[in-house]
């Protein structure tokens, strides 16, 4: 085979649409609706060296598996790589069947959170040639350089075994390079590949976390050093990197210019994990006068009113905030690392900055009781809350509560297609609390939400809240989504 230059190798990044079951059921709450960022890093650190990848987002494109298998076969790449959580692996597993068919000599490569989890597992679906665990730019990097070499890479085991953080196969058996380290210079990083997504109009931010279109979000930082039993570190590991304050800020001003941004929304885990560096950003935001309002998601116990007005004064307009439960009891048994009153009084003190105050709830982790779910119901509608979701738990392959229901025996299936539980009825529950039902956790749901939202106190706080005809646009779709539960 001949070797291929860099410019000439036909690398496609693919962000997976719903499978067809997916696309009959109610599974718009776990639809991406903004650009894939982890794939965009990894095109922008194989553009700086000298490759010209492709990005496919079927997802936000309304593409079906056959679709983009189509699409992709047409094009013949060298290299197809995708990323997964565990939504979307099945229907990941579908294209890359059919793109190995039909093109046997291409590489097919999958990263992200599914595979980071689950090697071994997911490895044994033939159509997957390498994975590429944990931070995939360097991984990547270095896999594409070796592909340049020598194009017959997914048959070189010797080359692969010093891929750190790869699993491939070697004579029909799976072995695992040695694990690579995290990127501890996230400056070191460019900005995620903006220019190769779908146009940003494509996109649809939900309505309760926008204010102004374009809308566009990013990650100042990685990692989490917290312990809580649903969430998965798998890909970032559990350790906060941080960016600079001047990279940060950079970014946000190459937002504003390449799509003419009004808003961002920062993805971070806890945006407020370092204080000083948070005052950083907001000076630096106030130092160059720069036209945008933003939002962030951070724990109740990395806050405070000084560091909230500051925030409030650099452009913030939302917090969201993890409360998840309003028992102090679940909050132990999920390592929450925070108390009931330092929930109450982040939420207060947010809405005394000026902001609007955003929370998650979530149901159904071990331990939980119709009297837990109550009192999550009744703590929700004790706080001045402007938006609250309230979800049953997602089983993420590889995070302690998968490890704990695995152990103990109470998954109930492993169709990952069901493994985010929304409200409606044919969901299929991969994991319930003992003495509790499906009908509990659903009902639960729909009933927490109705209490919520439809209490004439909260209607009136919303409707004295609207200053702007952005305000009513958004209360007036948020009214509609409520209305659909």
């Amino acid at each position: 085979m001949a070797q291929k230059k860099k410019e000439n190798l036909k690398i496609v990044f693919v962000n997976a649409p719903l499978t067809k079951h997916q696309l009959q059921g109610d599974f718009e709450d776990v639809a991406n609706v903004l650009p894939p960022l982890g794939i965009g890093y990894v095109a922008a650190v194989l553009e700086r060296e000298g490759f010209t990848p492709k990005i496919l987002d079927a997802l936000v494109l309304g593409m079906g598996v056959e679709e983009t298998v189509e699409e992709l076969v047409k094009g013949k790449p060298d290299i197809v790589a995708f990323t997964s959580t565990v939504i979307f692996i099945n229907a990941t597993r579908q294209i890359a069947e059919g793109v190995k068919k039909a093109l046997p000599q291409t590489l097919v490569v999958l990263g992200g959170p599914h595979i980071s989890a689950l090697p071994e597992e997911t490895m044994q679906h033939r159509c997957f040639d390498i994975g590429v665990l944990g931070e995939g730019e360097l991984t990547f990097l270095e896999l594409a350089k070796g592909y340049v070499k020598d194009t017959n890479l997914a048959k070189d085991a010797k080359t692969l075994k010093g891929l750190k953080g790869t699993i491939f196969r070697s004579r029909g058996k799976l072995e695992r390079a040695a694990p690579r380290p995290l990127i501890q210079d996230l400056d070191s990083l460019p900005f995620p590949a903006w220019h190769l997504y779908p146009p940003l109009k494509e996109y649809s931010p939900v309505a309760a976390s926008c204010k102004k279109r374009p809308y566009m979000h990013m990650m100042s930082s990685r990692g989490c050093p917290y312990q809580c039993i649903f969430c998965d570190g798998k890909v970032f590991g559990k350790s906060a990197r941080l960016r600079s304050v001047k990279n940060v800020v950079d970014e946000i001003e190459a937002i504003i210019d390449f799509y003419g941004a009004k808003e961002i929304r920062f993805f971070d885990d806890t945006f407020t994990i370092d204080r000083q560096r948070v005052i950083g950003i907001c000076d630096e935001i106030l130092r160059r006068k720069l036209d945008i309002v933003w939002t962030a998601i951070t724990r109740v116990n990395h806050v405070d009113p000084e560091l909230l007005k500051k925030m409030r004064e650099a452009g913030c307009w939302q917090i969201s905030y993890g409360l998840e439960s309003g028992s102090q009891r679940m909050l132990n048994i999920m390592k929450k690392g925070a108390t009931i009153g330092q929930g109450k009084k982040a939420v207060i003190w947010t809405k005394e900055a000026g902001m609007d105050a955003r929370a998650y709830f979530v149901f159904g982790i071990p331990g939980e009781t119709l009297e837990s779910l109550q009192e999550t119901i009744d703590f929700a509608k004790s706080l001045p809350l402007d938006v609250v979701t309230f979800y049953n738990v997602t089983l993420m392959p590889g995070n302690e509560l998968f490890q704990l229901a695995q152990k103990e025996g109470t998954i109930l299936h492993h169709n990952y297609e069901h493994y985010n539980p929304s409200i409606s009825d044919d969901t299929m529950f991969a994991y319930l609390p003992e003495g509790m039902s499906k009908d509990d956790l659903r009902k639960a749901v729909k009933r927490a939400h109705k209490e919520f939202y439809l209490r004439p106190s909260y209607i009136l706080r919303q409707l004295f809240a609207i200053r702007s005809l952005a305000d009513v646009n958004q209360r007036w779709i948020g009214l509609k989504l409520i209305l659909g539960m």
